[in-house]
């Protein structure tokens, strides 16, 4: 027997919900805050989605993650020792 599916299928209206949530947020977009600082936007894709978000942020907070990442790359040098002492392994 084959059993023709309808749109009055239970599952149907379930799965619109679902989908148009998905849809829904997909197209927000952020934008920046009325707080008179300056913002920098920028539109990023998250490693392990092919979704991208817009991520603002304020000069400040630009400048502490450059100057966080300058310090973290120049403490973590190649080829240096790490804290158990063993190098490569």
């Amino acid at each position: 027997m084959h059993r023709k599916t309808t749109l009055s299928s239970p599952l149907y209206a379930p799965v619109l919900v679902v989908m148009l949530a998905l849809v829904g947020c997909a197209t927000q977009t952020a934008e920046a805050p009325e707080s008179g600082e300056d913002m920098i936007c920028s539109r990023e894709t998250p490693v392990g989605t092919k979704f991208p978000v817009v991520r603002c942020l304020t000069k400040e907070q630009v400048e502490r993650d450059r100057r966080d990442a300058d310090q973290f790359r120049n403490a973590v040098k190649p080829g240096m020792p790490s804290s158990s002492g063993t190098a490569g392994n």
